[in-house]
């Protein structure tokens, strides 16, 4: 049998931990560079509600959403200033 001394366990439960640790940090920052694109708050993407006059962001392409609180149908005018 090979001999396995504990130093080696230790050195090889150490050098798993940092290559998890690795793997998760590096789909950490993919996944936040993907969804931090994707929403940004400008003049284009933040609108409001007429109803209950919620500031609320959409998706630039959209023309009519519903408003996340009240639920009521919003015709988009993008007349929301900062």
């Amino acid at each position: 049998m090979i001999p396995i001394y504990p130093e080696q366990v230790i050195y090889l439960f150490t050098i798993f931990f940092f290559l998890i640790l690795g793997f998760l940090w590096l789909r950490e920052e993919l996944n936040q560079s993907r969804v931090s694109s994707k929403w940004t708050a400008d003049k284009k993407s933040l609108y409001l509600c007429g109803k209950c006059h919620l500031s609320f962001l959409a998706f630039r392409g959209q023309t009519v959403v519903r408003c996340p609180r009240c639920g009521e149908l919003c015709f988009l005018r993008r007349r929301k200033r900062f």
